[in-house]
């Protein structure tokens, strides 16, 4: 971002111009993602606001959604593109992201940083006090506590088919 907060996007193979400008909104950018296909743009910024843009024309889409947190670190598609994960100094919060690219729904706010998706969309893992949980997200309820974990400071999750990990940072 410059310092008016405009995005700009290269295309690796050729560095040298950008080939999208978001225009600027204020803050300056503090976290961006892109979705799965490639086709939305979530920006996290300072002030708290996310806002996903549609990464071809460089369109809103939607209305911001307003800070409900403070302390943006990041944030996340789904590895199928139908929910955002936002990350915050404390919790984190699920999304659902509309065919439009439009997030308009909070599913959940859980009490944990560390937060993966199953590579399916069903399931979202979460850390809390020594304990990996596993959240259903259609039925929006714990499914079953995974694993019992030594009291760590910092936790990272990682979700795969068959197995999830948890790694001390």
């Amino acid at each position: 971002t410059d310092t008016e907060g405009a995005l700009r996007i290269w295309n690796i193979t050729d560095a040298g111009t950008p080939c999208l400008t978001v225009q600027g909104r204020g803050p300056r950018t503090s976290t961006l993602a892109f979705s799965p296909n490639g086709h939305l743009l979530a920006a996290g910024y300072g002030d708290g606001t996310i806002r996903i843009w549609n990464a071809s024309s460089g369109s809103a889409c939607g209305q911001p959604l307003a800070p409900l947190k403070g302390g943006l670190y990041y944030v996340a598609f789904s590895p199928k593109g139908g929910y955002l994960l936002s990350g915050y100094t404390d919790d984190a919060i699920l999304w659902i992201v509309g065919s439009q690219g439009t997030a308009t729904e909070v599913i959940q706010d859980f009490p944990s940083t560390a937060v993966a998706f199953s590579p399916n969309d069903c399931f979202l893992y979460y850390h809390v006090a020594g304990q990996i949980y596993c959240w259903d997200i259609e039925e929006r309820a714990d499914v079953r506590r995974v694993l019992t974990l030594p009291p760590r400071l910092e936790v990272t999750i990682s979700a795969h088919p068959a197995r999830v990990q948890a790694v001390d940072a």
